[in-house]
């Protein structure tokens, strides 16, 4: 019965990590941004979110192999979140939300 409880606790705490704010904080580092690309294209919980996550990251404007500095990365998430925003048809955030979501994280 412990296992059963360590297990729920481990998938739990692994699939509740697929939020915008871990995306946002992984682009301190362009090599981090794409490692949890690829994970979120791989493992995102939700099927119909990955994939289009899938289908937006293969037709993204700023392909994600051109993303080589932090500032790129920081565009790229930018960018991201915000195509995912029109889909949705939710507002069109600025660049400040990089700074709010990154801040966000780290407290």
């Amino acid at each position: 019965m412990r296992f059963f409880y360590f297990l729920l606790a481990y998938v739990s705490a692994y699939a509740s990590d697929y939020t915008w704010s871990t995306l946002h904080a992984s682009t301190s580092d362009p090599e981090v941004l794409k490692r949890t690309v690829s994970d979120y294209r791989e493992n995102f919980p939700c099927l119909d979110c990955r994939e289009h996550f899938e289908w937006l990251v293969s037709t993204h404007p700023f392909p994600l192999e051109y993303v080589r500095t932090p500032a790129d990365a920081r565009v790229w998430t930018w960018l991201t979140h915000n195509l995912v925003n029109i889909r949705l048809n939710k507002t069109w955030e600025s660049f400040d939300i990089m700074t709010q979501c990154t801040e966000e994280h780290f407290q």
